[in-house]
C-alpha cells in the first residue's frame, strides 16, 4: 500500500501513514480471479498432508500386516473351491439345466443319454408334460415303445378327462384333476 499524501510505502492495514500521519483510506478487497487461485493454493497443501499421512499409516513399520501360511492359503483356496463347486452343482442340476440339456442331446440323436438326462430332470418336476414328452420320444427312438407309452398313459388319461368334463358340464368338469387340465 502506498501513502495517497507522500507516496511512501506503507505496511499494509494502517490507518495513518508513519512518516507524513496521513490518514489512509481503508479499501476493501474484493475478490478476483488471481486471489481466488491463491486461497485454493493455500487450501491444497493440507489435502496434501492427509495423502501423506495416510501414506505414512500404511508404510508404518509398527503397523500389523496379514500374513498368511501356506496351510492357511491353501486352506482358503480349497474353501473357495469347494463352495464354488457346490454352486455350480446346483445350477447345473436345477431342472431348466437339466430339461435343457436333454432336449440338446435328443436333437443331437443321442437318444440314451437324453432319456437319462430327462429321467433326471423329471427327479426334479415329475409332473411337467413337456419333460415326460421328451422322455417318452427319446425312449421311443431307442426302440423302447412300450416304456414311452407307460410314460405318457397317465397324461393321456387325464387330457380324456379334461376334454370330457369340458363336454360334459359342470358336474364332471369338478371331478377331473384342475392342475393338469
Amino acid at each position: 500500500m502506498k501513502c495517497p499524501k507522500c507516496h511512501k510505502e506503507v505496511e499494509k492495514g494502517s490507518l495513518y501513514c508513519p512518516y507524513c500521519l496521513a490518514e489512509i483510506p481503508w479499501v476493501r478487497e474484493f475478490s478476483t480471479v488471481e486471489t481466488l487461485m491463491k486461497k485454493e493454493q493455500q487450501n491444497r497443501p493440507s489435502e496434501k498432508k492427509q495423502k501423506t499421512e495416510i501414506i505414512k499409516y500404511f508404510k508404518h513399520p509398527k503397523r500389523r500386516k496379514l500374513k498368511f501360511s501356506r496351510k492357511q492359503l491353501l486352506c482358503l483356496l480349497l474353501c473357495a473351491a469347494t463352495l464354488l463347486g457346490f454352486f455350480c452343482y446346483r445350477q447345473l442340476n436345477t431342472f431348466s439345466a437339466l430339461y435343457s440339456r436333454a432336449k440338446k442331446q435328443y436333437a443331437q440323436q443321442n437318444y440314451e443319454e437324453a432319456q437319462r438326462i430327462a429321467e433326471n430332470a423329471l427327479d426334479k418336476n415329475p409332473k411337467n408334460e413337456a419333460a415326460n414328452l421328451l422322455l417318452a420320444k427319446s425312449m421311443e427312438k431307442s426302440g423302447d415303445k412300450q416304456s414311452a407309452l407307460l410314460v405318457l398313459r397317465p397324461f393321456i388319461q387325464n387330457k380324456t378327462v379334461c376334454e370330457a368334463s369340458y363336454t360334459g358340464g359342470k358336474d364332471q368338469r369338478s371331478q377331473a384333476d384342475p392342475e393338469i387340465c
